[in-house]
């Protein structure tokens, strides 16, 4: 049996929340206050939020508090990016789809869609490296080193670094790309969803439907499903202040 996906569920990605960057708190009220069926936060939800670190639980107070808010009147499922991990159990009422569970199969109708955050399997140095940095062993000595003995200034300067990437970028050659990711993802998956290239795009490959969540930090846009007699519809809609 596989997890529902229900009619009118909400997915966001790549938000990349700073306290410069804050529209996500404004659609998490908003949701908050009209509840969706569910909501799927898609990795990469915060700029920088790794578990073993408490100053930046901190730093990230906020969105925090404003998701275990949402928890509490609908389903909130968040999965594990490359910016935001080792999270288990520090959001109340979430629940969380580490990276060793992605691409995750979920039932919509009768499509089955596979969720990811999509920051997976590019090659053997990229997945022998996330599975180092996901170390709690490796975090944990990384904070002992950079962040109780130095007053965290390795963890505030990657914070401060990160604010100043680019985030949003047309891809070149995106479309081969995915056709190269998906033989990787389950092959009962007929719907492959995910964020981390915030391309904001669909299309049809190897007799998939791809959907790539759009980057929320570059236009404030998210995707809702909407699904009856058998189809499931991806909209994409934008926030409004």
């Amino acid at each position: 049996m596989f997890p529902d996906i229900r009619s009118g569920a909400v997915f966001i990605a790549d938000a990349h929340y700073t306290d410069e960057r804050t529209d996500l708190l404004g659609l998490l009220n908003q949701l908050q206050l009209s509840p969706p069926s569910q909501v799927f936060l898609m990795g990469d939800i915060f700029d920088l939020y790794l578990g073993p670190f408490s100053y930046l639980k901190t730093l990230n107070t906020p969105l925090i508090d404003a998701i275990e808010r949402l928890a509490v009147v609908c389903e909130v499922w968040f999965f594990e990016g490359n910016h935001d991990f080792l999270l288990e159990g520090c959001m109340k009422g979430v629940r969380y789809v580490p990276l060793s569970q992605q691409p995750m199969v979920f039932t919509c109708e009768s499509t089955k869609i596979a969720l990811s955050h999509g920051d997976y399997a590019d090659n053997l140095t990229h997945t022998l490296f996330t599975r180092l940095i996901r170390s709690r062993f490796t975090l944990g000595l990384l904070h002992l080193i950079t962040g109780n003995i130095f007053g965290n200034w390795f963890i505030r300067y990657q914070v401060a670094r990160l604010k100043k990437k680019r985030l949003c970028r047309e891809f070149d050659g995106f479309e081969q790309h995915i056709m190269e990711k998906v033989a990787k993802n389950p092959p009962e998956a007929e719907v492959i969803l995910e964020g981390h290239y915030h391309q904001g795009t669909a299309f049809e490959t190897l007799g998939k439907r791809y959907v790539n969540v759009p980057g929320f930090a570059c236009n404030q846009s998210y995707i809702v499903i909407e699904s009856g007699q058998n189809t499931v519809q991806f909209s994409a809609m934008k926030y409004k202040r």
